[in-house]
Parts: structure tokens; sequence; C-alpha cells
């Protein structure tokens, strides 16, 4: 699959390698899928780390339940298995999918159930536990706006969680 979500610019880029629990585009968003397991850096004192200890997994492809575990954008491609750095933060540019507009310093989601990588804007919520359930899942932050917003126009953004 070509990658879809571009970085813009790589300072200050904070990175982490973990392993790619499926294949992995550069470009997916991912998030953490062994989150609930035992952590592997020791219990009273933290232990060696080791970059196959964090399993990662593309997120377009799942649903809204692994929103608050995303943990960053792939830069590389990467076998299933294999490492793969991970941008904790950055500028990149990615697709918008769906029709709500996209304003400059709107906040964005992952856009999931997609055939690729791809962000959404964070809708307004009415509820306490709806605007919690947004919060958790906001990957960043609307730099332009998507101008007509049709199906896979680009938006800068920045990633940070």
């Amino acid at each position: 699959m070509a990658q879809q979500i571009f970085m813009v610019d790589d300072y200050p880029c904070q990175t982490v390698t973990a392993i790619a629990e499926a294949a992995i585009t550069a470009g997916n968003i991912v998030y953490v899928s062994d989150a609930t397991a035992a952590s592997p850096f020791g219990t009273t004192v933290a232990g060696n780390y080791d970059w196959s200890a964090i399993k990662v997994t593309s997120a377009h492809a799942g649903t809204t339940t692994q929103g608050h575990l995303i943990c960053g954008i792939a830069i590389h491609d990467a076998e299933a298995s294999s490492q793969v750095v991970v941008a904790t933060e950055g500028l990149f540019l990615a697709p918008v999918f769906g029709s709500t507009v996209v304003t400059a310093g709107g906040r964005l989601k992952c856009a999931y159930s997609e055939t690729t990588a791809g962000v959404v804007p964070v809708g307004v919520t009415t509820t306490a536990v709806a605007a919690a359930l947004h919060d958790e899942q906001i990957i960043g932050q609307a730099l332009t706006p998507c101008g007509d917003n049709s199906e896979g126009d680009y938006v800068l953004f920045k990633f940070g969680r």
C-alpha cells in the first residue's frame, strides 16, 4: 500500500522504536497493540529498554476503541515482526476522510475503518462522557484548513498526544 501521511519537518521529532505486529506502511498512524500486557520494563526498578517489548499495529483499519492507545506515526515501512521507528510528535501532511470541514486550529483524530491512513476532525460533543471519549482520541491539531474537503484533500497538522 502506498504511503499516505508524510512528515513535513523532523525537528523536533521524538521517536520510539517498536516491533510491528503486522506489516506497516510508512505514514500509518499506529497504536500500542499489547497495552493490557504486563510492563516489559520491570516492576519495581526499570529494566533494560528492549524495542521488541513495544508492539504496534496500524490504527486505520481498526475501530475507535483503540483511539486512546495511539502512540505515533510510522517513519518507514516494516514487515510483520520487524523493527519500526515511530514518530511521537512532528508536522505531517495527511489526507482527510469524510465530509466534515477541517478548520485551521481544529483538533483531529485517526480515520478508522479505512483502507489507508488518514485523519478526520473531532466532532462537537454534547455530553461529558462523549467529550472525554473525543479528548482521548485527539492525535493532533490542524495547522491549515482542508479547502473544499473533497475526499482525500490533505491537511498540514501537528501530531502530538
